[in-house]
Order: structure tokens, then C-alpha cells, then sequence
């Protein structure tokens, strides 16, 4: 029986043939040199130039797997490579992980020199898994010696194929399919033979469809897909139904908020948090918010105060509004807008939607010597009250709050707590100046004096606030 191989020698293609019967035409399984380079080989104490190559697959599809090394001693009869091929699996997920249980069925070439047995890793609950899977090379004739350059192909028959899910980087560079992978190693069981690690041309297009994630991202060599980093498309990212974001990391998106207006999901559940609050659009490119008005902020997350109070007041939310004493209307209690377990539902617009509360040169309230009402309102607090005075023509003091809300609101005044009367009810306010108009008979600027000292009063004029 005649048995032919073929090696490298350096850069000279060897032909050995050992004879032990009469010759026979050459098996069809020998080495295949198409793929060496024509490089000085420079002998080295493990493995040399070793290297791994798979075959161009689909996502699930079984690969062929080339492995090429150069040795640099004598192998023996029974001497075993061990190959390790993480993330790698042959489907049967049986996870022995003993090699005594090995079948050395592979096929693969030469199958002369070389029987081989792959052994599958562990499954490990999707933790790393097939971590541990491997392939044996035993070898069955001492023909392979020292500066042989050997290649060895396990054929895709057997069925062996990558794991989808490689782990993702987590330096969102941009990735090409030549970068390294997972690391394997090839080793001897013979002791004192070192090891030689080398890395896995990683499987798919390494998402170059998708532009190499824009280098915002990280890729899924397996299925060519991007994982996004916030910000530019994440799976954590509250992408608005009906605005395109691109799945390969180039366009932004847009900070989120409760929803200002959506369609609910129950009785009780609605304002679910989406990009730009569903107020405004997203700018794909600056990954700001293009608000519709009245609506503001990175979110577009509260209504805007009109006018921004005129200058002549505070814009506060409505959960801020209710501990504001002098707010209007004045309230003798004054509650949370919506306990915790409420802001989702019922109170959830207790941040989104903000009022002016106006400024005023005297002391608002129910409180004595307080006014109830501020000197500027309106709903921007543009249009600015007059002095106030009880109206010298009446036996009723205008002025005197006591026991009253002149607000509608609850609670009442205390002693001495005053009403706004503009203009004493002796002239026309000019809500744009705050200067009264006073009637005939009446002056000063609340009105609230008589023109002519022989006019006859029938009560006691109290002093304005």
C-alpha cells in the first residue's frame, strides 16, 4: 500500500511516499497548498506559523475549517492536537466535555495521517457558552516531521458551525472581519510541547453593510447587526412610532419624556414615555428636539410660561404651584399634587405643566395686612392692577377681607386682611400703566379722596394698602 501527502519544506513543495506493499493509485485526500505563502520558514520551539481559516458561511450554516502550521519536531504515532474552538458548536449541544468519550469520526483531510474527534463544550445557560468545545488531531503515521508545513481541512460535513452571538466590544470602535476574535489555542498532549494561540477571523461582514457601526456601536459579527451606544439608536433609546431611526448607529436620537398627548393602553394607563415627549420632532442629525410650540426643553417636556411672565412673575410647575402660599386662587390648605404612587397616572403632568405666579409689590395672602390679590396678573402677569382704596361714597369698607376670599378660593381672610378694590371704585384702572382714572369729585392715585372738601361723607375713609 503506497501513501502519498504532500508538505512544505520552506518554500519547496515536497512530495514523500513511503511504501509497504505493492504500489496503488494515490487517495484523493491530501494536503492542499493553494493557500501558503512562499515564505523562508524559520523553525521555532512549539508550533509555527500556525493559523486558522474558515470557509465563507451563512449565520447557522456548517463551515470548513483549514488549519496550517508548521512543526517544529518529530511527530509521533498517538501524539494529539488539541484545537480549542470556543463559541463553536456541531448542534448537538451534548456538553460532554469528557475526552474518553471521544468518536474520531471526523471528516477531514488528510485523513491519512490525521483522525479527528470533535468534542462539544458546554452550553452553560447561554453564560459563554460552548466555551470549552474542541478539536482532537491524533495522529496515525510518523510521517510529519520537523519544518513540515502542514494543513489539515475538517470538512463542512461535519456539520460544525459558530455559535450566533459572539460578545459584543465594548470600545464601539469600528470593526473589520479580518480583526481577531475569539483566542484558540492548538497544543500537544505531549508534555513540553508549548502551545500556540491564535485568533478567530471573526464570522459575518462585521457589519460593513452598516458602515462599521459608525464606530457607535458594537457589532454581532454573527448576524451583522448593531448594538448602538445611547443616544444613537439603543435598544434603551424611546424611538417615537413613526420617526425612522437607522439601525447601523448614524442617526441620533433625541432625549424623552412623558408623553404630552397618546393613545392610552387602559382605563388607567397613558403619557408613556417617548422621544421628544410626542411634542416636538427629533433632529436625526443634531439629536436635539424641534419642540412645537407652546412646548420646551431638551425633552419638550413642559409647557412653556407665555411670555415668560412678562418679567413680572415666576413660571412654575403645577406640582410647585401647590405649595406657593400667595398663589392663586389663595387656599387655607395647601396639598402634594399627586402622591408618589399617582405621578404615573393621574398626576402625571405634575412636571409638564407650568402657570405664572405674578409678582406683587405688597404682601399676598389670607394673612393680616396681606392683600389678596398680587399687583401684577393675567395669564403672562402683562397687565398690572391699581392702588387700591374703600371707596369714600359707601358706609361698606371695600378694603376689609376679613372673613371673605375674594379669590374663590377656600379658607378665609384673617383680622385686617385686606380686598383690592382698584381705584377705590372711583375711576377706571388702566391695567397696562396701573394708573387710575379717577371719576369727578374723586383724586389721588387710588381715587379714594374727595375733589372738594364741602362734599358730604357718611363714613371714615380707611387707609389704602
Amino acid at each position: 500500500m503506497t501513501y502519498a501527502f504532500r508538505v512544505l519544506m520552506g518554500a519547496v513543495l515536497v512530495m514523500v511516499t513511503t511504501s509497504t506493499q505493492s504500489p496503488t493509485s494515490a487517495p484523493t485526500d491530501f494536503f492542499y497548498t493553494d493557500t501558503f505563502q512562499d515564505a523562508q520558514v524559520t523553525p521555532s520551539a512549539g508550533l509555527n506559523h500556525a493559523s486558522l481559516k474558515f470557509s465563507h458561511a451563512n449565520v447557522g450554516e456548517a463551515i470548513e475549517i483549514t488549519i496550517n502550521f508548521e512543526a517544529t519536531w518529530d511527530f509521533v504515532v498517538g501524539e494529539t492536537l488539541v484545537l480549542t474552538m470556543p463559541r463553536y458548536t456541531d448542534g448537538s449541544a451534548a456538553g460532554l466535555y469528557d475526552a474518553r468519550e471521544l468518536n474520531y469520526d471526523l471528516a477531514l483531510s488528510p485523513s491519512i495521517l490525521f483522525e479527528g474527534a470533535w468534542l462539544e463544550g458546554n452550553y452553560n445557560n447561554n453564560v459563554n457558552p460552548y466555551a470549552n468545545s474542541r478539536i482532537y488531531l491524533r495522529i496515525k503515521k510518523p510521517l510529519i516531521k520537523a519544518t513540515n508545513v502542514i494543513e489539515i481541512k475538517i470538512y463542512a460535513d461535519n456539520g460544525i458551525k459558530a455559535y450566533c452571538g459572539h460578545p459584543a466590544y465594548d470600545d464601539y470602535k469600528s470593526i473589520n472581519a479580518t480583526d481577531a476574535g475569539e483566542v484558540f489555542m492548538l497544543s500537544s498532549n505531549i508534555p513540553g510541547r508549548p502551545p500556540h494561540t491564535m485568533h478567530q477571523p471573526l464570522m459575518g461582514d462585521a457589519c460593513k453593510s452598516n458602515g462599521h457601526c459608525y464606530q457607535r456601536g458594537s457589532c454581532d459579527h454573527c448576524t451583522g447587526r448593531c448594538t448602538c451606544v445611547e443616544g444613537w439608536g439603543a435598544t434603551t433609546d424611546n424611538i417615537m412610532t413613526g420617526r425612522d431611526v437607522t439601525s447601523n448607529c448614524f442617526s441620533r436620537t433625541c432625549p424623552s419624556g412623558k408623553a404630552i398627548s397618546d393613545m392610552p393602553t387602559s382605563a388607567t394607563e397613558a403619557h408613556a414615555v417617548t422621544e421628544c415627549s410626542s411634542a416636538g420632532i427629533c433632529n436625526r442629525r443634531t439629536g436635539q428636539c424641534e419642540c412645537f410650540g407652546p412646548y420646551e426643553g431638551p425633552a419638550c417636556q413642559r409647557l412653556k410660561c407665555p411670555n415668560d411672565c412678562s418679567g413680572h412673575g415666576q413660571c412654575v410647575s403645577m406640582k410647585e404651584l401647590q405649595s406657593i402660599t400667595y398663589a392663586q386662587p389663595l387656599m387655607s390648605t395647601h396639598y402634594e399634587y399627586g402622591v408618589s404612587s399617582l405621578r404615573d397616572s393621574t398626576a402625571w403632568d405634575g412636571d409638564t405643566m407650568h402657570t405664572c405666579v405674578c409678582d406683587s409689590n405688597w404682601p399676598v395672602g389670607l394673612n393680616r395686612y396681606a392683600a389678596q390679590l398680587p399687583e401684577y396678573f393675567g395669564p403672562d402677569c402683562s397687565l398690572r392692577r391699581c392702588p387700591s382704596g374703600d371707596n369714600p361714597f359707601t358706609t361698606l369698607n371695600e378694603t376689609d377681607c376679613e372673613s371673605l376670599n375674594q379669590t374663590r378660593g377656600t379658607g378665609i381672610g384673617y383680622y385686617e386682611n385686606y380686598c383690592h378694590y382698584d381705584c377705590a371704585g372711583r375711576g377706571i384702572c388702566d391695567h397696562s400703566t396701573g394708573k387710575c382714572s379717577c371719576f369727578e369729585g374723586s383724586t389721588g392715585a387710588n381715587c379714594a379722596n374727595l375733589a372738594s372738601p364741602f362734599l358730604l361723607i357718611t363714613d371714615t375713609v380707611p387707609a389704602s394698602h
